[in-house]
């Protein structure tokens, strides 16, 4: 990981941003290039930065970290208030904490409350470096891993964290992994490439390239749950998908899953019943759990109530509709029409001017063709659309909505919504409270309530390169007063500018 990395990991501010990326080299001694850049982001760090020499900063850093480890100087840290566990021979050790003395210095130093953990039935590890300097506090039992403040690790010491995990068997719970920039694939291993490196057999580095089974890139709607559709970082907004791969391949994927079911050409009422018709204006429906009904004709319609249903349709104008949990609906026909009213539903189209919609819990909604409209009202919705004048709208809290194609309109009204579009012309609108929008395309609009954040870009016409070109990405937070509240803007000129409907 780089200086700038562990800078950003820092929270610190543009100007340090700046200075690191300048006068740190990624040959610096990782403890000098940490001091600098703590010492950096410390209340004592200068405002004007941009004429600090690096020999300056180090040593100003040293002043600073000497004056900072003099006010713990009354915490006497003896050799047997600490036992080393894992040497890593090169000044960087896992020291695991056992004196009443080690517990006080490494909260004092790290700025958390791990002094209280002293004479619990718990197990507490410290990475400490060559000066004995505390970076990262680990509890074997409340499977936490804190950085200082009981914040992230810092980028540049995240190695060393993974091979103690690895050598003392220890497991973190899934939020402190992501910490480590890991993500947890365990319900996808089936489906991933039989070379995927596994820590801990189940966790992946976040910016690992996924592969499939085929060897080709993987991606699939589950990673939602796992992965952060966008990021906020030093008051920028990252998307981390791209969005146009993420939702082709995702749905891809998700209509592979669904093509495996081989129904059997019977007709029953019962569970499990199996139902197959292939001529136009066919009708199935079947009312038992784990029902599967497919046609293949024009005009069909597919009904099916129990849980686990599955319904498949590739004609034009087909209708599908499931009111069981863990529905899964498909056609790929145009004007095709996807209904399911259970939790965890995946409704998935691919022809144009579909419709797909699900009122349950964790529902996922995916469509491919052109005027695409994807509609949810449940929790941890998921709601993706690559064509153009696709319209995701979702009411429930947490919901994604994500669009690639032109002219897009993304709406949410529930809170925690993330909206996400990366074509030209899209609107983005957060009713909903604590949301995040992100508009990387030309001329894009977005809106939303007070305390929700939005990023739009600017582009502009390069006449020698024949091409559109950005210029400017900013990102803000609506306080209703400089930022308005329900008030549409889109970035003209570098700055957010109020915009009609």
């Amino acid at each position: 990981m780089s200086f700038i990395d562990y800078a950003s990991a820092m929270n610190a501010r543009k100007e340090v941003l700046d200075w690191v990326s300048k006068r740190i080299e990624e040959t610096t001694p990782i403890t000098d290039g940490e001091h600098i850049i703590d010492y950096l982001c410390s209340d004592k760090s200068p405002k004007r930065l941009e004429r600090m020499t690096y020999e300056q900063a180090k040593s100003n850093a040293e002043k600073w970290v000497k004056a900072m480890t003099k006010k713990g100087e009354h915490i006497k840290e003896s050799s047997e208030d600490t036992e080393t566990v894992l040497d890593f021979k090169d000044g960087f050790r896992i020291a695991k904490l056992k004196g009443k003395a080690a517990f006080e210095r490494e909260g004092f130093l790290m700025s958390h409350c791990v002094s209280s953990y002293f004479d619990k039935d718990d197990e507490i590890y410290s990475l400490r470096d060559k000066k004995n300097m505390p970076h990262c506090t680990m509890s074997k039992d409340s499977q936490q891993l804190k950085g200082k403040g009981n914040g992230s690790i810092a980028p540049l010491y995240i190695g060393y964290v993974v091979k103690f995990l690895e050598h003392v068997g220890m497991t973190v719970r899934d939020s402190e992994m992501k910490n480590l920039g890991y993500i947890n694939v365990e319900k996808l291993k089936k489906e991933l490439h039989k070379d995927t490196k596994y820590f801990n057999e189940k966790y992946v580095y976040e910016s690992e390239k996924l592969l499939g089974k085929d060897g080709k890139e993987f991606y699939s709607f589950d990673l939602l749950d796992v992965k952060d559709f966008v990021t906020e970082k030093n008051n920028n907004l990252k998307i981390n998908f791209d969005l146009q791969l993420f939702i082709k391949l995702s749905f891809e994927y998700l209509s592979s899953t669904i093509n495996k079911v081989t129904p059997k050409a019977s007709v029953s009422s019962g569970d499990y019943a199996t139902n197959a018709s292939s001529g136009d204006y066919a009708k199935n429906a079947s009312s038992g759990d784990r029902a599967t009904n497919a046609s293949s004709g024009n005009y069909a319609k597919n009904a099916s109530s129990g849980n686990r249903a599955t319904n498949a349709s590739s004609g034009d104008s087909a209708t599908n509709a499931s009111s069981g949990n863990y529905a899964t609906n498909a056609s790929s026909g145009n004007y095709a029409t996807n209904a399911s009213s259970g939790d965890s539903a995946k409704n998935a189209s691919s022809g144009d001017s579909a419709t797909n919609a699900s009122s349950g819990n964790s529902a996922k909604n995916a469509s491919s063709g052109d005027s695409a409209k994807n509609a949810s009202s449940g929790n941890y919705a998921k709601n993706a659309s690559s064509g153009n004048y696709a319209k995701n709208a979702s009411s429930g809290n947490s919901a994604k909505n994500a669009s690639s194609g032109n002219y897009a309109t993304n709406a949410s009204s529930g809170d925690y919504a993330k909206n996400a579009s990366s074509g030209n012309y899209a609107t983005n609108e957060m009713l909903g409270n604590n949301s995040v929008s992100v508009n990387a395309g030309m001329e894009g609009k977005a809106k939303g309530k007070i305390g929700s954040w939005f990023c739009l870009s600017e582009w502009k016409y390069d006449s020698n390169l024949k091409r559109h070109n950005p210029v400017c990405v900013k990102a803000v937070q609506i306080d209703g007063k400089i930022i308005k509240e329900d008030t549409w803007y889109t970035l003209k000129n570098g700055e957010f500018t109020e915009v009609s409907e």
